[in-house]
């Protein structure tokens, strides 16, 4: 179990290796000018257009939702949004609990601002190792994925 200093370590290089992922999925990919996305849950899939062409997909595990006003997070595990070995992958989340020795981690729900979201799938990102996080967008709900596998789509 991490004291305090320990854990704000942790974070800030969670986070530090969070903004060089989301740079270069920027940098090699064309993020922030893909303006849309379509996923398969069943694939394990999110597909990234630009004017209706398909342009990148990657393979995802949900991280969690919250509103668009930043206030309740769902852990992507306890989410019946998500298929069942979807919502088994993220359950691996739940070791940041043991980590850390905070029990919001083992919540269903916990009350969040943004920092609080980006920090969290930071951590995330550490876990698994992926290659960068995508918000996703829908009603007034917003979908955080981890991303792997990330590719260019030939046409």
């Amino acid at each position: 179990m991490m004291n305090d200093e320990e854990f704000q370590g942790y974070l800030d290089n969670c986070y530090e290796a969070l903004e060089k992922k989301q740079q270069a999925l920027i940098d090699e990919y064309g993020f922030g000018l893909l303006d849309q996305f379509n996923h398969d849950f069943d694939k394990e899939e999110i597909y990234f257009l630009r004017d209706n062409t398909l342009e990148v997909k990657a393979k995802i595990i949900p991280i969690g939702s919250c509103s668009a006003e930043f206030e309740t997070w769902v852990w992507a595990w306890a989410d019946n949004v998500f298929p069942e070995e979807l919502r088994a992958k993220s359950q691996k989340l739940k070791e940041l609990e043991y980590m850390t020795g905070f029990e919001m981690f083992g919540s269903e729900t916990i009350q969040v601002d943004e920092d609080m979201v980006w920090e969290i799938t930071a951590m995330a990102l550490e876990m698994w190792g992926s290659e960068g996080a995508y918000k996703a967008p829908i009603d007034d709900v917003l979908y955080f994925y981890a991303l792997s596998d990330v590719k260019k789509v030939v046409q």
